[in-house]
C-alpha cells in the first residue's frame, strides 16, 4: 500500500506515510510487542491521532520488545488483559 505510483523507489520516509493509511483503514490497532523506535508505534500513534482505539499488551519489564506497548499504555492505549476487551 502506498500513496506513490508503482515506479517510485521506496524511501525510508515513505513508510510512516503508509502506516497512516493502514491505521486509517482499521477500526483499531493492537500492539503486542515492539521496541521504542518501531513502525508499529508509528501506526499506533497515527491511530490515536485519528481517534481510533489503540490497545497494547504489557510484557516483561526485562524484554526490550515490551517498551513500545508500555509507552503506548502511558499515552492512552487501552491495556489488554484478555481478548474479551478487544472483541
Amino acid at each position: 500500500m502506498s500513496e506513490h505510483p508503482p515506479y517510485v523507489k521506496p524511501e525510508k520516509w515513505h513508510f510512516p506515510m503508509r502506516n497512516r493509511l493502514i491505521s486509517a483503514l482499521t477500526k483499531g490497532t493492537i500492539v503486542i510487542q515492539c521496541k521504542e523506535k518501531s513502525g508499529s508505534l508509528i501506526t499506533a500513534y497515527q491511530a490515536l491521532e485519528q481517534g481510533k482505539e489503540v490497545f497494547a499488551v504489557a510484557g516483561s519489564i526485562f524484554d526490550p520488545n515490551s517498551t513500545g506497548p508500555a509507552r503506548l499504555i502511558q499515552q492512552g492505549a487501552k491495556l489488554v488483559h484478555s481478548t474479551k476487551k478487544i472483541f
